[in-house]
């Protein structure tokens, strides 16, 4: 059975879709889940390096660190999701 040049475009078609939103999820993710991920490991070191300089208040400063990782934590896992979900639509829109 030979299959008609119409379908062989539409199939090609659907596969440049995948893989170009794929791209643009990975983009994306890849934004979100990186420049959130730095921003909150910036905040979390700068609570660490404070729980040093003043070893009276170790306890409270570290405990300080939670609120970064709890804000931060949710966008980069979320732009990670993204650029997961992105990754596998660009290798399924690739020619089998």
């Amino acid at each position: 059975m030979t299959i008609p040049p119409s379908d062989d475009l539409a199939d090609a078609k659907r596969r440049a879709e995948k893989r170009f939103l794929g791209g643009l999820l990975m983009a994306g993710g890849g934004l979100i889940g990186g420049l959130c991920g730095l921003c909150t490991l910036g905040f979390a070191g700068a609570f660490v390096v404070a729980a040093f300089q003043s070893p009276g208040q170790a306890a409270e400063a570290l405990g300080l660190v939670v609120i970064p990782v709890l804000v931060g934590g949710l966008p980069t896992a979320g732009g990670a999701v993204l650029f997961w979900i992105g990754r596998r639509m660009y290798h399924e829109g690739r020619k089998p």
